[in-house]
């Protein structure tokens, strides 16, 4: 009997740990345990959104350009065209992993990684590349908050490197942050974009129905700004039938955004199955193109689909993925417009 009970008390020690463990991380780092909490047993009331019958579908070409070379690599989550050297791309790693900074070419091939001169990878979620006052930059978004128990997320800015001419060994200094605060609650958020024009940074709630845009200065007068929630996306169709029959544990979470790209007069949302193109009229502003129905562009079938990019040439859309548990390979596929 005593055996039995000592069993017992192992299998709840050993039950309870992961949930001690975050518990004690999120006290250590400030979270807000109580929110996570009533998050997580709350009924969740949701909006409604537009039918997938009403949003057309944009048949594409879709190529396979290589395979993501660095294993080093193995969350991928943002993807960003070099301002400079239109062959690179970046990406980084989803939370879990080293604060760094990944480059390779438009074929998967690598081309070297950095370390990032910051504290740690909290939960970085996407990556966007842009030019401020003539001057190439890169933004990550340290915005993931799945338990909703951050009082603040961050963006953090650096310069771009030059792969060719930068020590792979060189650590990468931050230029600025920006810590940012919700409006109306904690969110979850996988995708943030860049508009140079307006010099504003742009990012979409990821597990609220409808999602939502919000906006912040790209280089505001204080390191702590609140967001301006200034759309909703409730243009972007849910889940259908279909989707829930085909994949039952994650058909649910097929239309979450989780990437972001702007390039000129397009911005396109990608979500686990498909992206969304939106386009400004010249005399639009986002909140206006956001309003409009966007065109839905199919894209390939992978696993855990979280990152994306539209060229600066406006042609092409790349996007990427994690790796699958026991997968060495996962594909960046090219996407012509």
């Amino acid at each position: 009997m005593k055996t039995i009970a000592l069993l017992l008390l192992a299998f709840l020690l050993l039950a309870v740990s992961p949930f001690v463990y975050y518990m004690g991380i999120s006290f250590s780092q400030g979270y807000d345990v109580e929110n996570a909490l009533r998050y997580y047993f709350a009924d969740r009331q949701t909006g409604t959104t537009i039918g997938e019958d009403k949003v057309p579908v944009v048949s594409l070409e879709v190529t396979w350009a290589g395979d993501v070379e660095n294993h080093r690599l193995l969350e991928a989550s943002g993807l960003a065209q070099s301002s400079i050297s239109p062959g690179i791309l970046f990406s980084i790693n989803d939370s879990g992993n080293d604060p760094e900074l990944f480059a390779l070419d438009s074929r998967g091939n690598d081309l070297g990684f950095w370390k990032v001169d910051t504290e740690k990878n909290v939960d970085w979620e996407d990556v966007a590349s842009f030019m401020f006052r003539d001057e190439p930059y890169l933004l990550i978004a340290d915005t993931g908050d799945n338990f909703h128990w951050r009082p603040t997320v961050e963006f953090i800015i650096i310069r771009e490197p030059e792969p060719e001419s930068l020590a792979m060994d060189a650590i990468l200094p931050v230029e600025w942050k920006i810590e940012v605060e919700y409006p109306n609650g904690y969110r979850d958020c996988e995708a943030v974009a860049v508009d140079e024009a307006s010099e504003t940074i742009l990012f979409i709630s990821k597990r609220v129905v409808p999602a939502e845009v919000y906006r912040v200065p790209l280089k505001p007068s204080t390191l702590q700004v609140k967001a301006t929630r200034m759309a909703l996306l409730n243009t972007i169709p849910q889940p259908s039938e279909q989707d829930k029959w085909e994949d039952p544990k994650y058909g649910l979470n097929r239309s979450q955004p989780t990437a972001f790209d702007i390039r000129g007069n397009k911005a396109v949302v990608f979500t686990y199955k498909d992206a969304y193109l939106f386009k400004r009229g010249w005399r639009d502003n986002w909140i206006d193109a956001f309003s409009k129905v966007p065109a839905r562009i199919l894209l390939p079938p992978v696993y855990a689909q979280e990152a994306g990019l539209i060229t600066r040439s406006e042609k092409f859309l790349f996007v990427t993925s994690e790796r699958e548990a026991g997968t060495n390979r996962i594909g960046l596929y090219r996407v012509k417009l």
